[in-house]
């Protein structure tokens, strides 16, 4: 199905060209098998018996390419691949540690309306949006509400997750980990020394998976290609040069990827939903969840032609609205099986951001943040992400 697009939006690509593809190709590379296809740029027929997947949050295609053109990440890239949409940590991240698209896990954005908790959850803190915790000793957990099993409990070796100390042991970091051995670490130094000994434990084969965050963070603040992130850039450049160096030798596969890319959104760009809309706002039936740059809109029955009208005309130039059954049809989810409460999570309408653009919708008492750069939507910049293959 076609929908309408944002002007030069990059569609999410889950038939070979897509970070999902690539955890098909790493499934299939560990014995394990897939219904979707494996990455065109990296297939498993590319890869060994064992891989370090490093995931550089936030680090697009297009920026990694203007910022360090002739580094060692872009030295042995081998292809770019699109994120998932919406093009965000909450969504991609899910669809890394299980290797399926957000149709298949659920989880759409960082503020996700979960029907069976009748409540809408912060993702990856695994707390309400209202700020309190929630214990999923007591209820649901993460792995329950995407109703499948994570990557490391679907291939037939081991993995170990190296991962910030901050949310090693989360609740949703620690549901994602399935079988996987968690490792800690508590700077950039540490993340490489606790990779290499990851590695050395690795005696026939299997995956170490590792996680950076901070680019993103800087990305958020400062705003891609501004000095600190650009600076950021060649320093993780250097660092990951260095760990090549260190694994040269021990028929390791070192592959780093991204979860999306970031674009810059100035000032004017950036709306509060009930004071920028009221007339869209009066219509809802909850605060918008999913991304700033990805927002669902929740109706009051019988509201959707109407919002819908009205937004093609007040959004112009801000937001392309579509229908989420035409958002579901058009695959912009993902392709396959669906999780089975996922037209609850994605709301009445989608709003397709144009580029440079959000919409902020806080709760009373809250305020947006204050951000540069963003992330979430469908331009090039946030989909485009680098792939880098080294055999150590």
């Amino acid at each position: 199905m076609t929908i309408p697009l944002p002007p030069k939006a990059v569609r999410p690509d889950y038939a070979g060209g897509g970070i999902v593809n690539l955890m098909a190709s790493l499934l299939r590379a560990q014995g394990a098998d897939s219904t979707l296809p494996e990455a065109d740029c990296l297939p498993a027929s590319r890869l060994g018996r064992r891989q370090v997947l490093l995931l550089l949050d936030g680090l697009g295609a297009e920026h990694l390419a203007s910022a360090v053109p002739d580094g060692f990440l872009h030295k042995h890239l081998v292809g770019r691949l699109t994120s998932v949409y919406p093009s965000a940590t909450a969504a991609a991240i899910p669809s890394f540690l299980s290797a399926e698209p957000p149709l298949r896990h659920g989880f759409t954005g960082w503020y996700t309306w979960l029907r069976e908790l009748a409540m809408t959850v912060t993702v990856l803190p695994y707390i309400s949006r209202a700020g309190f915790v929630y214990d999923e000793n007591t209820g649901k957990s993460p792995r329950q509400l995407a109703r499948l099993l994570p990557f490391a409990d679907r291939i037939r070796a081991p993995m170990v997750q190296v991962q910030p100390r901050s949310i090693a042991f989360s609740a949703f970091s620690r549901d994602f980990a399935g079988r996987a051995r968690t490792i800690p670490y508590k700077s950039l130094n540490d993340m490489i020394k606790r990779i290499r000994r990851a590695v050395s434990g690795l005696t026939d084969r299997g995956v170490v998976y590792a996680y950076w965050p901070d680019y993103d963070h800087l990305a958020h603040a400062h705003g891609v290609m501004s000095d600190a992130t650009v600076a950021h850039m060649h320093l993780l450049d250097e660092a990951v040069a260095n760990l090549a160096a260190d694994l040269a030798g021990q028929s390791v596969d070192l592959i780093v990827c991204s979860d999306h890319g970031f674009g810059n959104c100035p000032p004017e760009q950036q709306f509060l939903f009930t004071d920028a809309f009221p007339a869209l706002a009066v219509m809802t039936r909850q605060s918008l969840t999913g991304e700033p740059r990805a927002p669902f809109a929740y109706l009051r029955q019988g509201a959707v032609h109407d919002f819908m009208q009205a937004a093609e005309s007040e959004l112009a130039g801000i937001a392309t609205p579509v229908t989420a059954d035409a958002l579901l049809q058009a695959g912009l989810l993902g392709t396959g099986e669906a999780h089975p409460w996922i037209r609850d999570r994605i709301g009445d309408v989608a709003l397709l951001m144009h580029a440079h653009h959000v919409i902020f919708d806080p709760l009373p008492g809250d305020s947006a943040p204050n951000m540069i750069g963003h992330h979430g939507g469908l331009s090039r910049d946030e989909m485009s992400v680098p792939v880098v293959h080294c055999r150590c």
